[in-house]
């Protein structure tokens, strides 16, 4: 595949015009402890490479910055001088190579507005470039102290994985990537086909209220959680309870330390 430019949809601000390398590779790259891997793969194949956010490495062809603008200036103050295609939101005239994600476009293509990270959205773009064969996720681990936010986007990854199985590409992925494992973590089990399939399961069973919990308490300032998260059945009923009173339990907790603070 010769290199060449890919015409977006054209915007307000300016004509968008993207110039791809000659490869049919693509290295995307998040920051999980694989994305060194990553990045010496993008170095060998001199192809393109997408990083995300407040990453600045020299292999990174294009950056992904599709926040909010009040969220991204709070850690991305210098995002007009790094040099590089910077997909948002919209253009920003202080980001002088700032380009318009096609979301409209992207939407038109899959119809499936599922996205719930970057990473699937730099998936769905890249496929509907049609330029790459080869696409290799490093640093996408999730398997880092925020678990329980992970475990709520990892899902969605997955899918955009699948999707792009089935649109012929190759996917690559780190070793020590918990992408494409059975619950519990346990790499190779077959439900149905591996002896004690069921035992990971049941071991997830014990963490989840915790995860749950842990996600809402960061999320939700501690408030409980809504009954139609939890009335399906019997099981989801006593995980609701579960997590609420330990949500509950440490807002209590953080109220006293902070009563405590201000008396000292």
């Amino acid at each position: 595949m010769k290199a060449g430019n890919i015409i977006l949809p054209e915007s307000a601000v300016k004509r968008q015009v993207l110039h791809f390398r000659d490869s049919e590779d693509l290295v995307i790259v998040a920051k999980g402890d694989s994305r060194h891997d990553g990045f010496a793969i993008a170095r060998e194949k001199g192809c393109e490479c997408w990083g995300l956010n407040d990453m600045r490495y020299p292999e990174m062809t294009m950056l992904f910055e599709l926040h909010e603008r009040e969220r991204w200036e709070g850690y991305s103050k210098d995002l007009g001088t790094i040099g590089i295609p910077v997909m948002m939101q919209e253009c920003e005239a202080d980001v002088p190579t700032s380009v318009k994600f096609p979301m409209q476009s992207v939407m038109d293509e899959f119809g499936i507005p599922y996205f719930n990270n970057q990473i699937c959205l730099m998936l769905a773009f890249a496929l509907q470039t049609g330029r790459f064969k080869n696409i290799y996720l490093f640093g996408v681990d999730y398997r880092g102290t925020e678990r329980a936010e992970q475990e709520f986007e990892r899902p969605c990854t997955e899918f955009w994985m699948g999707v792009a199985m089935g649109r012929g590409c190759n996917l690559y992925t780190s070793p020590q990537t918990n992408m494409m494992t059975y619950v519990g973590y346990q790499k190779g089990v077959i439900y149905c086909y591996t002896p004690n399939y069921a035992a990971p399961f049941e071991g997830f069973k014990k963490q989840l209220p915790h995860l749950w919990a842990e996600y809402i308490l960061g999320h939700w300032q501690g408030r409980a959680i809504p009954k139609e998260v939890y009335d399906h059945d019997h099981w989801m009923d006593s995980l609701g309870k579960h997590c609420t009173e330990y949500v509950h339990e440490r807002w209590r907790e953080s109220e006293r330390l902070k009563v405590e603070q201000e008396d000292a």
